[in-house]
This record gives C-alpha cells, structure tokens and sequence, in this order.
C-alpha cells in the first residue's frame, strides 16, 4: 500500500511538471520582462549547477538528482555552467561525451520543467589557474601565477591571471593563425547551432564575470588611496602607506579591517566612483565589441534564444555599467549582472552592510531601466557552509530581489544545500512564476504572499504561484484554483484562474 502511495505521488508529480511546464514557444522579451509562449509574465528564481570537478573531466556523472531537488523547492530555472577547456581540449576539436552529458542535464531540465541558462564559466580565467579556458586558450606568456588568502586574490595580484585575459581582449593569435577570442567565438555559434531548437533554453550567458585584465591594477590603486586616506583620516597614532594598506588587502584580518572602513557610504561611494573611469573604458573598448562579434556569429545559426550580458565584474560591488544594448542581437537580449557585496568570500560574509546593499540595488535598477532590458541577477549568496549567521544577509538580500522583481540565481547548488538555515529561512520562498498580465508587486513572508498584477485579456493559461507548504490555503477574490503538491510535501503550485474582467487586482494568499 505505501509502494503505492508514493508511486502515485510520483506520478501525480511528473505529469504535472510535464503538463503545466511543457514548453510549446520560446520565452521572449517583452521590454523589460520575460514572457512564455502564452504571453504570460515569467519571474524566475533558480540556482546555479555548475560542475568544477576537474577528475571527471567536469561532466556530472550522476542521474536527475539535482533537477529533482530543485523542482520540489519550487525553484523554475538553472544557470548550468558549461566548461570550455572540457568541452574544447584542443582548437576546434569537441569533446563528444562532454556534449552528451550536457544534453542529458539539458533533457532532465526539461522533464522536470526547469528552465534553463547556459553559463560559459570562468574563474581565474582558465583550467591552469581555476577553471574555464582550455591550456592551449591561455596566453600567459610564462608569466608568474599568484595566490593569496582568498582563491579571488589572484585576479589582482597574478601576472599570468591578468596577461592571459589582456590576450583574450586582444584577441592574440594561437598556433595555427587565429585569434584566441575567435576560437570563443565559434565554440558559442557550434553550441547556439547545436541547441537552437531547445524551447526549453531560455539563453546564453556569453562569459561568466568579465575581467579587466592588467588594468585592474589602475583600479585597485584608486581604492587603495582612497582607502589610506580614510584610515589615516580616523587614526589619532599610526599613518598607513598605501603600500601598507596594499598589504593589508591581501591578508584576510587586514581586508577585514577594511572592510569596515568601507562601510561608510562616503568612503565606499569614493572608491566606486574613482574606479568607475577605468572599467567603463574597458567595458566600450574591449568587453562591447567582444559582444557585437558573438551576437553576429550567433546571430548567424540561432535567432531563438536570448543572449545576455554580463558587464564587467566590478558591477558586482555597485559600479554602473557602461554596455548598452546590440542592434545585431536583435529583441532577444538581457542584462545579467552578479549580485555581491565586498565582504564576498571572507569570515564577514554574514556582515554585509545594509547601507551598501540598498544603493547597489539601486544601481541595479538604474541600469534596468537604462537599458530597457530584462535584468536576471545571475549569481548572489555564496554563504556555502554559513549557519544562522548568515541568515539575516541573505533574507535581507532576497527581500531586495523580490521588491525589484528582479530574477535571480543564487550561488549554488551543492548536495545538503536543504539542511543550511539560510535555505530552510531565505531561499525557500513563495513567489508568482507566471502571470496572466504583468506583475506590478510582491511581497511575501512565513505564511503569506501577496501580488498586485495588471491583467491583460492577450494572455493564454493560468497564473502559476509557488508556495513552500502543503497546507490548505486562504485566497481573496478568487473563484478558481487548483493547488498541486510537490515531491510529497515541501511545497506546493498554485494554478489561479485569471479574472480578465478586471483590468488590475490584488491575490493575497494565507496558510
């Protein structure tokens, strides 16, 4: 009797994932929203899956595990990173098993109605240093490679690190005559080709993080002034050096001590504003053009899917982008900027400053309405093993996103991810997946979710809503529902009957 219980709840599950997230369109752009094939509204809320275990040549190696966890938890989308030195070991040579196991994480997305990203990652730039760029892809020209506290010291102090990303912005030629950034290039437009009927894609996100390069050293130089004065300007002893303060940065107690020196919005709003110059000549010089080449040659094989944009990783901390939109693209393009404060990866992680964290989402929002674009927030979190320490930053982070609308990913996906507090208390959150109309607020708590929506008569299907219990729910004005459990009892879809004889309306949901 219970083997047949749980198949039924099995069952009841799979067809419902398959029924109601069946894919008939691609999703579109509709200005600065996302929108399905039945026009409705899509928020996206997801996690990254991005496999960085070098021993299996970074292919999974396991079955449907992760695409089953993260639809009981109601999330509807993936970033999936994609390797290029696996997926490229030698110039123009593809790795065909590497290829056949993205195509099974790509069929298991679908089947349990995950949308899906596809993220060219880097980090360090490539497999010699992190992880990304195949050997023969990195031009360090012997240069030295330099580590520090923290594995994300090395953008700013590794010679080989920073000559390697200046060859790829110059596009240097590799053994046989072309350009390192042409052979990006191409490998995308194979992928673009190779996927361009997959409904279930939503985009490309063309490189994870672009780095500056060498120049990063004319930015880093600005924040250590500005940060020496702001020491020396509170200290009644000890006058620091910028030399010293260089120092103290790559110490892990001495960034800290920074840190909070940085917690002051007249100091922080300084240093973002001096290093602003150096990364928008970077981002008009090297990173926009670099992006005008790949919407071309992916242009040429794919005009389905949505390409989005990631500015220069400065833009992490609250720095403003200068990219703009690409006519050669066409609609479908997006913004994807990452979302991190400068405690990122320290023992202060839990610390992020709340000062700082509204004007960077301010900032967000400017370049959104800028740029008239979709903006999704590709990467936010990282609090790996953090506790209930961190609980408080990430609720205060994710009520941000949520008051944006902003889509989001957050950074990662790891097996235990469901026993960490700031999952059970942040991350497991209701939200409205697909609106017949446009959703114009949300807010959402313990036991409630409320959605302001405008109604639009165009729209085909029901409003879709997540919500993280089984429990029997309260719902105002509304007629018709069907509420779906998922995977036997963390949380349940809501299906909502729109009511298109009002132009707006409010959905407040209890439980």
């Amino acid at each position: 009797m219970i083997r047949r219980i749980l198949l039924f709840y099995f069952l009841l599950f799979f067809v419902f994932a398959n029924h109601v997230f069946s894919q008939k369109g691609f999703v579109y752009r509709d200005g600065e929203n996302l929108r399905d094939y039945a026009g409705r509204m899509i928020l996206l809320r997801g996690l990254n899956y991005v496999n960085k275990d070098e021993k299996n040549n970074y292919r999974n190696l396991i079955k449907d595990t992760a695409f089953i966890k993260m639809k009981s938890w109601g999330f509807n989308a993936v970033r999936l990173g994609i390797n290029w030195s696996a997926l490229e070991p030698s110039p123009g040579k593809y790795d065909t098993d590497y290829l056949q196991d993205l195509d099974l994480r790509l069929q298991y997305a679908k089947q349990y109605g995950i949308y899906v990203i596809l993220d060219m990652h880097q980090d360090l730039y490539g497999k010699k240093f992190g992880g990304g760029a195949p050997l023969w892809a990195t031009l360090d020209e012997g240069k030295p490679h330099i580590t520090g506290g923290i594995w994300s010291d090395a953008y700013f102090i590794s010679p080989a690190v920073q000559t390697s990303f200046d060859n790829f912005w110059n596009n240097a030629l590799i053994a046989g005559g072309m350009g390192v950034q042409d052979h990006y290039i191409k490998t995308w437009a194979m992928l673009a080709q190779r996927y361009r009927n997959d409904k279930n894609i939503i985009g490309f996100d063309l490189m994870n993080e672009p780095f500056i390069g060498s120049a990063v050293n004319d930015a880093l130089a600005v924040m250590i002034n500005e940060v020496t004065l702001a020491l020396n300007e509170k200290s009644n002893g000890k006058k620091y050096t910028p030399e010293e303060v260089g120092e103290m940065w790559m110490d892990e107690q001495g960034k800290s001590e920074i840190i909070k020196m940085l917690t002051g919005k007249d100091v922080f709003l300084k240093v973002l504003s001096g290093m602003e110059p150096v990364y928008k000549y970077f981002e008009e010089n090297k990173l926009m053009p670099f992006y005008k080449k790949l919407a071309i040659a992916i242009r040429q094989v794919n005009k389905n899917h949505i390409l989005f944009w990631e500015p220069s990783v400065s833009s992490n901390n609250g720095i403003p982008t200068h990219i703009e939109p690409i006519a050669e693209a066409g609609n479908q393009q997006a913004y994807m900027p990452h979302f991190y404060d400068i405690v990122l990866d320290t023992k202060d992680a839990g610390k992020a400053d709340s000062e700082r964290l509204m004007f960077m989402f301010g900032q967000l929002q400017n370049s959104k309405s800028k740029l008239n674009l979709p903006l999704l927030i590709g990467e936010w979190g990282a609090f790996y093993g953090g506790d209930q320490e961190v609980v408080d930053a990430a609720k205060f982070m994710a009520n941000g996103i949520d008051s944006f609308l902003f889509g989001d990913f957050y950074w990662d996906y790891f097996s235990g991810l469901e026993q960490q507090e700031y999952f059970k208390k942040v991350l497991l959150r209701p939200y409205m997946q697909a609106a017949t109309g446009k959703i114009i607020e949300q807010k959402a708590g313990n036991n409630f979710l409320n959605i302001k929506l405008e109604n639009d008569k165009r729209t085909r299907g029901n409003n879709i809503i997540f919500i993280p219990t089984t429990k029997k729910v309260i719902i105002n004005n509304v007629a018709k529902y069907k509420q779906h459990l998922l995977n036997g009892g963390k949380g349940s879809i809501l299906e909502i009957s729109p009511d298109k004889k009002l132009k707006s309306q409010t959905i407040r949901i209890n439980w």
